[in-house]
């Protein structure tokens, strides 16, 4: 069994401000240094963000999970996932594409590699199609897990996903479930289709027609038969692209 070393590190971001890191290294064994970056959901890294973070570390892969919420320490992040997202969104895409890009520096200088790669899950996805387009040299490849890919359009987000998504030069998977009360089927279908009619064969969606699919899905509606399949999607993927 791959034991895994789990690091906490502050790195410095804009303005001297330090930006908390969690590091979960394969421990003693000799691999080829391969990154992959997990950006969080909005209700913060918990446990099960952990967790995930610890599964893909024992495929041989050092795995990292910048704390972009660490600000956000007097929310609830029990309460009503509405207001959750209301207050979580007053990040601006440029501050979270910028932190992200200075985590990558730190790991190209402290690892010596240039495989990285990113995932992200639901606010984390919509981050993640958007620096795999308009920071693409900085990583591999990219998996997104439910990342909205229309949001409401204001001066912290003035560009939605589904403007720049066929235009990605980079492989990037895309995993979405069909019903889902933040993303409307019809848009992701749109999207699909879009991509399709573009000849865009780096960028591949999947959409899946049964509950949800992620192992950050609530027990009551996890679905461990698909869990299985797209996770071993994501795994595949990291292993041709990164």
């Amino acid at each position: 069994m791959i034991k895994i070393n789990i690091k906490k590190k502050k790195i410095k971001i804009k303005n001297n401000d330090l930006l908390p890191i969690y590091l979960y290294i394969p421990k003693k064994i000799k691999f080829e240094k391969k990154i992959i970056i997990i950006i969080e959901e909005i209700f913060r890294i918990n446990r099960k963000i952990k967790n995930i973070c610890k599964k893909i570390s024992k495929y041989r892969y050092i795995c990292v999970i910048p704390k972009f919420l660490y600000k956000n320490e007097k929310i609830n992040f029990n309460e009503n996932i509405n207001r959750l997202g209301e207050k979580i969104h007053f990040l601006s895409d440029k501050e979270i594409i910028y932190n992200i890009k200075n985590v990558i520096k730190w790991l190209k200088k402290k690892y010596k590699t240039d495989k990285i790669a990113i995932t992200g899950f639901g606010w984390g996805g919509r981050i993640t199609w958007l620096f795999s387009y308009f920071q693409e040299k900085y990583i591999k490849t990219s998996v997104i897990w439910c990342g909205n890919i229309l949001n409401v359009r204001n001066y912290k987000h003035p560009i939605q996903p589904i403007e720049i998504i066929d235009k990605i030069n980079i492989p990037v998977l895309g995993l979405y479930k069909k019903k889902n009360k933040d993303i409307t089927f019809k848009i992701v279908k749109k999207i699909k289709k879009k991509i399709n009619l573009n000849k865009n064969n780096k960028i591949k969606i999947i959409i899946y027609k049964k509950k949800q699919h992620n192992h950050l899905s609530p027990k009551k509606l996890y679905n461990k038969k698909i869990t299985k399949k797209t996770w071993k999607k994501m795994i595949n993927w990291f292993y041709i692209n990164l």
